[in-house]
């Protein structure tokens, strides 16, 4: 009995850092600017200012 071939239902045209490119872009176009921590060092005196800030970050997210 033979095996029976494969079935090939579409073909991938472009190279995985074609797709993995338009992904990316695609990614970067669905999510807000605003989403997630922003980016820098910041510095606070005390644990509490931390929590604060935090506690505000979260509020306008």
């Amino acid at each position: 009995m033979e095996a029976a071939p494969a079935r090939v239902v579409g073909v991938l045209r472009k190279s995985a850092w074609q797709r993995f490119d338009r992904l990316q872009r695609t990614l970067g176009r669905l999510r807000p600017a605003s989403a997630g921590q922003p980016k820098g060092v910041f510095r606070f005196r005390r644990h509490e200012d931390l929590d604060l800030w935090t506690a505000n970050l979260r509020r306008v997210s």
